[in-house]
């Protein structure tokens, strides 16, 4: 049988049309589950998690013919980042597990209680770590694969998804500043004043945030659109036709969200969180300025502003890092 009668078999069950469809609902659940119980990072959600992510990859390897959808480059690096943790969950004879690298400690302890080196070890000293660690990377690998699967318009709607997310736990965290630490906005995850959101604390939640914002901006930038017109009064009028339509109140819509969760970053107070967003936003100005200018309605000024606008953001944030960081060798970092 030919490789076209093959997938025309495959293409005539009902399940292969419904394929995307599974996957779109399975990572809209993951997506808007594992924030909500310290961003799972307890026991029962994280076996949710991992038990959606085996959801997809079952899915995923369910049309062998499909995988072709993945690029070659990450579906390899995938591959061997799992087999690279998965090894170290092969048992090994114990005198060999001795020989490696930071067993000292444990080579004494077996010597006092006698042990005769007949018994198998994993190579990973914790196991049970290793095994989290590994499903933990089958999750995003899972993710990732399905994702590759999706239309375009599936992936606009899970990135939207995601900003709703974010915008929440945004609110949610200034919420938390504001209430003080007693408050029972905080679930009893924390008792710290800063904003941690529904994350297990301030760092979590502020990196998250922190990958919202380049997001955010490209959005933006590509729904500025561009305009081939060289007259100034046609310009004038896109320009004003822009700002009243619903692509222009979407523009809106997300700077908006964009100054909601720059406020909420900052009173995270998480130094790392702050930098990684400053960091975010000059390269997003890097990527994005020349989309901002050029061709588009605003002419080269679109870019002149785009610049100043992130350059007086990250300079308005400097004075707040400064005023949140405290001597390295005092808290040991």
């Amino acid at each position: 049988m030919t490789t076209e009668r093959k997938l025309d078999r495959h293409m005539g069950k009902p399940e292969y049309f419904a394929l995307n469809a599974w996957l779109f609902k399975i990572l809209s659940g993951l997506l808007i589950f594992s924030p909500i119980f310290r961003g799972g990072n307890l026991p029962l959600p994280l076996l949710v998690v991992f038990t959606l992510a085996l959801a997809l990859m079952t899915l995923v390897l369910w049309y062998p013919e499909q995988l072709h959808k993945i690029p070659t480059g990450p579906k390899v690096l995938s591959l061997l980042t799992l087999i690279v943790i998965g090894l170290n969950l092969v048992p090994v004879p114990e005198s060999l597990w001795l020989t490696l690298s930071g067993r000292n400690l444990y080579t004494e302890a077996l010597q006092l209680v006698g042990s005769d080196h007949s018994n198998w070890r994993t190579i990973s000293i914790l196991p049970n770590y290793t095994q989290e660690a590994w499903l933990r990377m089958l999750t995003m690998v899972a993710v990732f694969s399905a994702t590759c699967y999706l239309s375009p318009d599936q992936i606009k709607r899970l990135v939207f998804t995601v900003i709703i997310i974010a915008s929440c736990e945004s609110v949610l965290g200034l919420m938390q500043y504001g209430a003080g630490a007693k408050t029972v906005l905080r679930f009893g995850y924390t008792s710290t004043a800063d904003a941690v959101g529904t994350y297990a604390n301030r760092d979590h939640l502020a990196g998250f945030l922190a990958m919202i914002l380049p997001v955010l901006m490209g959005i933006i930038a590509v729904d500025l659109g561009t305009d081939s017109s060289k007259s100034r009064s046609s310009r004038h009028r896109k320009r004003r036709d822009f700002w009243v339509s619903a692509q222009g109140q979407r523009v809106v819509f997300m700077g908006l969200i964009m100054v909601l969760i720059t406020l909420c970053i900052v009173f995270t107070r998480s130094r790392a969180g702050i930098l990684l967003a400053m960091l975010g936003l000059f390269i997003s100005m890097l990527a994005f300025a020349w989309r901002l200018g050029g061709s588009n309605i605003y002419g080269p000024a679109g870019s002149i502003v785009a610049i100043i606008a992130i350059l007086a953001a990250e300079i308005g944030l400097f004075p707040v890092l400064d005023r949140f960081s405290v001597d390295p060798m005092q808290d040991l970092r």
